[in-house]
Order: structure tokens, then sequence, then C-alpha cells
């Protein structure tokens, strides 16, 4: 498994400060709709993120189940 984190605002202070860091800073911009494409072609997806815990453990759980129905379930 693999993660990424992008932003959908193309030019963001608060993310700047949270993530930039040092003295040299970039920001590369994608094209959500081609990233999307070349993302599915490799068999990957672009989601949302979740920052609330509760939504964190639901998604996990979903993911969990997905791959192993009996997991949870012993």
């Amino acid at each position: 498994m693999f993660i990424a984190s992008f932003s959908r605002d193309s030019d963001s202070l608060s993310q700047w400060r949270a993530y930039g860091g040092g003295e040299i800073q970039v920001a590369i911009g994608f094209d959500r709709a081609l990233l999307g494409a070349v993302a599915t072609k490799y068999g990957y997806e672009l989601k949302k993120c979740i920052y609330k815990e509760g939504d964190q453990e639901l998604a996990l759980k979903s993911i969990v189940e997905s791959f192993d129905p009996d997991y949870l379930a012993n």
C-alpha cells in the first residue's frame, strides 16, 4: 500500500506551513482527472483524506473486510 497526500487548493498557506519546512519549498500541480486515470490504470485509487478517528476506523474496517470477511469475526 502506498499513500501520498494532495490538496485541491492550488496555493494554500496552511499547506505550506504544515508541510513546507526548511528554506526551499516547491509546489507541483497535477491535473486531477489525468492523475486519477493514471492511478486507475495501475490499480490505484484517489480517495479523500479522512481526518476523524472514528471515520478512519470505519474505513479501515471496510478495507480489511474486503480482503478477508472472516478476519474481524474471530
